[in-house]
């Protein structure tokens, strides 16, 4: 009967201690609570554009045949030189890979009030080579606009 009592104390036991176990698992401490995560917002990894759509610009010598003075002003600003030789004016814009002269005279028609117009253009390297005008046209573009260009 002793053994009998002792099984029945230690059943009884292990019950007990196995509600007391089942309680304390099944509650949830504040600390052991899912992490919550924030989403924020890092740009610092997003991959930068190469260019910005003023430095995708590409000016051609097309677009300024025809531009008035205003129009000039307006696209690549004030020359760093500028010469009159009537009935021409010329317009230099300098940056350290080139030059690129604007040669402007007043339009073909009877009307002497109508403003000089851009009538030929070229480009040549600082020790006056000539050079292509496209890639230099847009570095003095790039340069109105203050945008660097390295």
């Amino acid at each position: 009967m002793r053994y009998l009592v002792l099984i029945a104390a230690v059943a009884l036991s292990a019950c007990a201690g196995g509600e007391a176990n089942n309680n304390v698992s099944n509650e949830t401490p504040q600390d052991a609570s899912p992490a919550r995560t924030e989403r924020t917002t890092d740009r610092s990894t997003d991959p930068v554009p190469a260019t910005s759509p003023a430095q995708q610009v590409n000016i051609s010598k097309a677009q300024l045949i025809g531009l008035k003075k205003d129009e000039i002003l307006n696209l690549l600003g004030r020359p760093s030189f500028q010469r009159r030789d009537p009935p021409a004016e010329i317009w230099r814009y300098r940056t350290d890979e080139c030059l690129v002269d604007l040669y402007l005279y007043p339009p073909k028609t009877s009307d002497t009030t109508k403003q000089k117009e851009v009538t030929y253009l070229e480009a040549r390297t600082p020790k006056g080579p000539q050079t292509k005008l496209t890639p230099c046209l847009n570095a003095v573009h790039k340069k109105s606009l203050k945008i660097p260009t390295g």
